[in-house]
């Protein structure tokens, strides 16, 4: 016979029923009533369609146990109740005995108004609605970072020039520094939002974590507030990786924004980078048996219940309330993980806090920053054309390339460029073009060059980042490309790259 259950306390719902193999449910009886549906609702219902999306496998694989071992099984799971709340539910599955269909006996108990009961919100549908309205925000933020990258790379090359040009001793010198600081700032803030704002093809290069918190810090500042005090210890001789530079960004800030989240009082938020070598990541339970980099993100926050570590990474699951989280940030940095060859590891306590692993395979090979700045931004004696319809970007850019030496061919238009190439009695070597134009696209016009000059070098400009382009939006491998806003070392430098290979294609 089945064991009798406890009667349940006050506050609470008690569902007996069988599930047979389908999932058919036949309620036997219940308890006190409370934000659940009553049991006899249940009559006829399969049970998968009233589980939680999330929970349906644990539960599917539960009574399947059950009928297979007969050994009884501690369960928990997710069902609707009242207010588009989910309501948790534990209990125990066994078998009856006897029965012909063998079928399983669900004892559940309901603790009502429990911290695990979370808004309905969670329903990946409701969730995919949240996220298609994060995509429509992320290009609105896009095509005003894409006009505010113009207006930056202006700002920028100006202030400079103006500091070049100052004396030493001009007491100007201080208000002009700090006008280039807040600029070089704000075009950090720019590549961050274009980066997180459109889709994006992975670019694998090897990188310098280290390098990357630098160039991060005052984001992550700013995103964690003044409650929280952020630290960052960087491995001193720390093993570079190859992964794609805006993924790591990612997988950093999202750790950092749930760390901060898990701290409303406040707290202390660690980021380290360190070394590990293959004994220490296999103690990670990682599958991984090589030599990592990883980075390791701490707070001293609410930390996780079992339930909640079991599940932590799972598509649309969030502990947050409804409107403040889509619950893909962890399932993404396991994705990018993956996607770099790499692992991620959580440990968590309650009330003591939570630590995230996440490695890279170490990699062989010069930091593809080490070796930009590897490369002289100088200047040459080949005649270029340059097209851009913002008019004070194109004149601007014309200037840097002239006084590096170059004979500078300016059009601002794309059909206008087409007339310089049809006419232009010397040869033009590079063509130096933005992407997205009134009447023709950089690419277009690009291919149309090249036909009546083989041979043209390319480089495209744009404030939208390099993947959004090229057929089927996708990436244009061998291509060079300057994100605005730049400043005019790295528009020198890509430059003279691209003249210098003796294929740039």
């Amino acid at each position: 016979m089945a064991k009798e259950f406890d009667v349940p306390a006050a506050g609470t719902t008690q569902i007996v029923a069988l599930v047979d193999s389908c999932g058919s449910l036949t309620p036997l009886g219940s308890g006190s009533h409370g934000h659940l549906a009553r049991s006899a609702d249940l009559a006829g219902k399969v049970l998968w369609e009233l589980v939680h999306p999330n929970d349906i496998a644990a539960v599917r694989s539960a009574v399947s146990e059950v009928m297979a071992t007969g050994a009884p099984r501690e369960i928990r799971f997710r069902m609707p109740g009242d207010a588009s709340r989910w309501h948790t539910l534990e209990g125990t599955v066994e078998r009856t005995e006897g029965d012909a269909r063998c079928q399983a006996r669900v004892a559940a108990t309901l603790v009502e108004d429990t911290e695990d009961a979370e808004p309905r919100a969670s329903d990946p549908d409701e969730q995919l609605r949240r996220a298609d309205k994060l995509e429509v925000l992320g290009r609105l933020a896009g095509g005003i970072s894409h006009d505010f990258g113009n207006l930056l790379t202006v700002i920028l090359n100006d202030i400079q020039r103006v500091l070049e040009a100052l004396p030493a001793e001009s007491g100007v010198r201080v208000p002009a520094e700090s006008v280039l600081s807040a600029a070089e700032r704000a075009a950090g803030m720019v590549r961050h939002l274009l980066a997180f704002s459109r889709p994006h093809s992975p670019a694998p290069a090897v990188l310098d974590v280290n390098e990357l918190l630098d160039h991060i810090e005052p984001l992550l500042r700013r995103l964690v507030g003044e409650q929280v005090t952020l630290r960052i210890i960087r491995c001193a001789d720390l093993w570079p990786i190859t992964a794609d530079r805006t993924q790591i960004e990612q997988v950093v800030i999202n750790l950092a924004v749930n760390a901060r989240d898990a701290m409303p009082r406040g707290g202390v938020l660690t980021i380290e980078t360190r070394n590990l070598s293959c004994d220490e990541v296999v103690a990670l339970e990682s599958r991984a048996t090589v030599e990592c980099a990883a980075i390791v993100v701490s707070d001293t926050g609410t930390g996780m219940d079992q339930a909640t570590r079991l599940r932590a990474f799972d598509p649309f699951f969030t502990t947050k309330e409804a409107g403040q989280g889509t619950g893909l940030g962890l399932s993404t940095v396991r994705q990018i993980a993956t996607d770099s060859g790499g692992w991620i590891h959580l440990a968590s306590r309650e009330r003591v806090g939570t630590m995230v692993t996440f490695g890279i395979p170490r990699a062989h090979g010069i930091p593809a920053a080490a070796r930009e700045r590897e490369i002289a931004a100088e200047g040459g004696t080949e005649t270029l054309l340059v097209v851009e319809d913002e008019a004070r970007v194109r004149e601007l850019v014309a200037d840097m390339l002239e006084l590096a030496g170059y004979d500078v061919l300016v059009a601002a238009t794309p059909s206008e460029a087409e007339q310089i190439g049809r006419e232009a009695d010397r040869p033009i070597h590079l063509l130096l073009t933005d992407v997205v134009m009134p009447d023709m696209s950089g690419f277009e016009l690009s291919e149309r060059l090249q036909a009546r000059r083989p041979g043209l070098r390319i480089v495209y400009m744009s404030g939208y980042p390099k993947p959004m382009f090229g057929e089927g939006g996708g990436d244009m491998p061998g291509l060079r490309f300057l994100a605005k806003p730049f400043d005019r070392p790295s528009l020198l430098r890509t430059i003279r790259q691209a003249l210098d290979v003796p294929d740039a294609r």
